[in-house]
This record gives structure tokens, sequence and C-alpha cells, in this order.
């Protein structure tokens, strides 16, 4: 419910109190052994105010997964920033750094929750890019690329080499993949053709 274009305090405050209730059963039970029930009782709502804000528990992981983002990887890379090799380095070892922290979470029986996370994670990255990339007229793009290729590329890279960084050997440090890949990165990137945007 809004009231005046700004949205209910009341409808907010449930809202936070079903996301906190989700997070702390996340964290004692898994994904997989979570019910709606344990997050309306835990939030010392019911079901159907539960239903009110989301549709279901993926509804609510989906969510939570977004405003996750925002908190550990925007708070660090805000989208007021410009794109460049330090900013993009910086989002690629947070990004790293906050999926090794999600992996940690992660139970065996979660392994389901995959595809909302490859689908969830690259259009957050996508936003913040897109974001970045008005901030920063200088670059440019060869003129037989599109911006929504160069965007769906640079957020699948990162999100795809963060993810198996988070799950792998890690024979890297965070900073030297991500100092590689921003140099990948950048290759493509090319000053004397027309601009992005």
């Amino acid at each position: 419910m809004k009231t005046n274009g700004k949205e209910d305090p009341r409808v907010r405050r449930t809202r936070e109190l079903l996301l906190q209730a989700f997070t702390d059963i996340l964290m004692d039970k898994g994904f997989h052994h979570l019910t709606i029930q344990d997050i309306a009782e835990r939030a010392g709502v019911n079901r159907v105010t539960f239903y009110g804000h989301f549709s279901d528990k993926y509804a609510i992981l989906e969510y939570w997964l977004r405003e996750q983002f925002q908190q550990q990887v925007v708070s660090q890379c805000p989208v007021t920033e410009n794109l460049s090799m330090n900013n993009l380095e910086t989002l690629i070892v947070t990004m790293m750094r906050w999926f090794a922290r999600l992996h940690n979470l992660a139970r065996p029986d979660d392994q389901q929750l995959l595809p909302l996370l490859f689908t969830t994670m690259p259009q957050e990255l996508s936003r913040l890019l897109t974001s970045w990339f008005k901030h920063a007229p200088g670059i440019e793009l060869p003129s037989h690329l599109t911006p929504e290729v160069v965007l769906m590329a640079m957020s699948w890279t990162i999100f795809g080499t963060s993810f198996e960084w988070s799950d792998g050997l890690r024979t890297l440090t965070p900073e030297q993949q991500a100092r590689q890949v921003t140099t990948l990165l950048f290759a493509g990137l090319d000053a004397n053709h027309p601009k992005i945007g």
C-alpha cells in the first residue's frame, strides 16, 4: 500500500519482519526445510499476511537475494560511480567474497536454488553496470557492438568468474583474479569508436 507515492510504513515494517524471519530460519534450517508457516510464525504474522507480500518461499528468496546484493555489493560499489578499472576490480572482489559467504551458508540440498541465483544476479549486475556506463561518457564501443550485448557479456563474466572462484580451488586471490578479469573486459572497450549508450 502506498500513500501519496510513498510506501506505507506498516507495510514496509511487515516486509522487514518477514525478511528477518526468513533470514533467521534460512541460517537455522536452510532453504529446503523452511516453510511459509515457519516464516509467518517467526515474524509474528499470519500466512495471509505473508501472501500479501510474497507469492511463495521462492519469491521471498529472490527478494532477499536482491536485497543482499544491494547491501553487500552495491554498498561497496555505488551506482553513482563510473565504469573504471578500479571500480570494476572492486566490484569483482566484492562479488567473489559475497558468493563465498553464500556458499558457506548453502547446504547440499540447496542446490535447487542455483537457477534462481543464475537469473537474479546477472540482472542486478547489469543494472549496476548500466548506471556506471551512464556516468562514464568517455567509454566507447566498437561500432559493431551494441550496449546490450556488452552489458550481458560483462555481467555474465563477472557473475561466472566470481561464482566459480567462490566454489572452486581459489588458486588466485580475489584481487589477482579481479585484475585478470578486469583486464580482459577492458580489452574489449575501445575509445576510438562510437560512444556507448
